[in-house]
């Protein structure tokens, strides 16, 4: 390993310890071709599991700014190994939510997304 991935490994491993961290899974449900049997298009949803550590809304220096934060809306960072989230996906921590704004924190080949959930 290098230095940098050993880092990131120490890091996440004490952010996990100390319960900063949290197991989240996104569903993405999408309309496929038309299913004649029931006469409409079929839904199909994956499942991508990554973590996530919750941040201060405060702390966003990237917000759009035509989006509204609401009272309850969550500020956080999802790692999720190859995987980029979208705008409308699900994402389960505690309970169900809806993913409000992506933003790519990505570098190279790690993935790495500021989310606002609701």
């Amino acid at each position: 390993m290098s230095e940098i991935t050993d880092l990131q490994q120490t890091v996440y491993n004490d952010l996990l310890s100390n319960g900063y961290s949290f197991s989240a899974t996104i569903t993405r449900t999408t309309k496929t071709g038309y299913d004649p049997i029931t006469g409409g298009q079929t839904e199909t949803s994956t499942e991508h599991t990554g973590y996530i550590v919750f941040k201060k809304i405060s702390e966003a220096k990237s917000i759009p700014k035509y989006f509204e934060v609401n009272e309850g809306d969550k500020a956080c960072l999802f790692a999720g190994n190859g995987f980029e989230p979208f705008v409308n996906d699900k994402i389960f921590i505690d309970k169900n939510y809806q993913i409000k704004v992506v933003i790519d924190y990505s570098a190279g080949t790690s993935s790495l997304f500021f989310l606002i959930i609701r």
